[in-house]
């Protein structure tokens, strides 16, 4: 809707109201970090920004549209953790859309991760939003039917009321919320907490990122992007290049325009030193930034790069041929037993001693996962045992190499973890673990110890 005095008056009454509600009684973060948005209940968080109409004049190609799209990747179950969940939103008294508009929504959870990926790969290392998705690995869009009132009233925190109550609110999902209605773009839930690390509480509390599909915001599918990088925490106002009103002053970048909060100087927008646009912070230290400056501003404080509704991944320049498969626990190595090239041949946990039986090539699949290929045996590729009869050191969860094929037992995702190590991960099985010297490589649920966690190395 137009940015006018009406909605800037109306968007002050909420606020205030919403920081009497916490107040008197909910919680706040750190010392100048802001309100924290409760979770499960209590006051709607205010909303960070209400986009103006000239900010979403583009179309849903986007000037990016000629690089090449990155498909949401499989993650676990498609359920369990924290995940970003698509929501399609209207009133009882509306007429259903989704059907009609799910090619559409589909292809805006594409550009989403999209623009992420080329964003974060263009810094070092790949992260993706991880989604709600079905066993297909499609992220799923969920039909909620809300009272008509809610979709009718002025204040849009209505919607998230409504929402909270038929359970959209906890604190392990992030929402993109398409409504059938006139909000232009409005993020809920962010936190201005600049704590680092995992401990931030962005990574710890819902969040709404609505879109309204009866304004012109709907036609640019990059308002999805600015909405829900809001709710992980862009863009603290104590960041470089930001303004009072939570956003950023450089062209080009998704986080940015003039709010009326830019300092001066300059005092207006400014280019941006890179020169593409529709980017994730383009100066690489505002909010986003997976390989952040040395003694920048994101080395220290929080960092979207780090959120637990992201998934890590192999960076690009990583060695991909002849890599040592180290454990972090032990700094032992994937090794095959007794140098064996042949299907069934055990892959097994050993000292290091510079034989070609410890070297492997990484290849990509169109789906972003990986086959992990033995140098020796090129032919043939790491697989998960999937037959429960057979056992090696008491289990059936063992690794060996089999002929290479497209099955998903020698699929593999690399998510790379805060101190460079990866996990090896089985979709929706578990992750490669190494336990003791001498003994089978097994798949077992994920738990982040460093028997699960390994370098890639030349």
């Amino acid at each position: 809707m137009p940015f006018t005095r009406k909605s800037l008056y109306r968007t002050l009454l909420v606020a205030v109201a919403a920081v009497s509600l916490w107040l008197l009684g909910m919680n706040f973060a750190a010392a100048g970090t802001g309100p924290v948005a409760p979770v499960g209940g209590g006051a709607v968080p205010v909303a960070d920004d209400e986009l103006p109409p000239d900010w979403a004049s583009g179309s849903d190609a986007g000037t990016l549209a000629a690089l090449d799209d990155a498909p949401p990747s499989c993650d676990g179950d498609g359920t369990s953790g924290r995940r970003v969940q698509l929501l399609y939103v209207r009133g009882d008294g509306q007429t259903d859309r989704l059907e009609e508009h799910r090619a559409r929504f589909d292809a805006r959870a594409i550009n989403l991760n999209t623009r992420l990926v080329l964003s974060a790969e263009d810094k070092g290392e790949r992260r993706e939003f991880r989604f709600v998705h079905d066993a297909a690995c499609k992220p799923t869009i969920t039909r909620v039917v809300v009272p008509q009132a809610a979709m009718n009233d002025a204040d849009q925190g209505k919607v998230i009321e409504a929402l909270r109550s038929l359970g959209y609110g906890r604190a392990d999902r992030k929402y993109v919320v398409w409504t059938e209605n006139d909000a232009c773009g409005l993020g809920f839930g962010g936190s201005q907490d600049r704590t680092p690390g995992s401990g931030n509480l962005n990574n710890h509390q819902s969040g709404w990122a609505m879109v309204g599909m009866q304004t012109t915001c709907f036609d640019n599918a990059n308002v999805d992007v600015h909405e829900l990088l809001h709710t992980m925490g862009a863009v603290n106002p104590q960041a470089p290049y930001a303004t009072s009103g939570s956003h950023c002053y450089l062209r080009g970048d998704l986080m940015c325009y003039d709010d009326g909060g830019i300092p001066n100087p300059p005092g207006e927008l400014i280019d941006c030193p890179n020169p593409l646009v529709e980017w994730v912070d383009c100066a690489g230290d505002s909010y986003f930034n997976p390989n952040p400056v040395a003694g920048g501003y994101l080395a220290s404080n929080w960092n979207i790069a780090d959120s637990v509704f992201l998934i890590g991944g192999l960076a690009p320049g990583m060695p991909m041929t002849n890599v040592l498969i180290t454990n972090k626990a032990n700094n032992l190595v994937a090794d095959l037993d007794y140098a064996g090239t042949t299907n069934g041949t055990l892959v097994k946990l050993e000292t290091e001693h510079d034989h070609p039986a410890q070297r492997w090539n990484l290849t990509k699949n169109a789906d972003g996962t990986y086959r992990v290929i033995p140098v020796m045996a090129t032919g043939k590729s790491l697989e998960r045992n999937t037959d429960p009869a057979k056992l090696q050191d008491g289990t059936s969860k063992f690794t060996h190499i089999w002929t290479a094929s497209t099955g998903a037992n020698q699929k593999w995702r690399l998510d790379k973890n805060t101190d460079g190590s990866y996990l090896i991960v089985a979709t929706a099985v578990g992750c490669l673990t190494g336990q003791t010297q001498g003994k089978t490589l097994k798949v077992l649920p994920c738990n982040g110890t460093a028997s699960q966690k390994w370098t890639i190395t030349v």
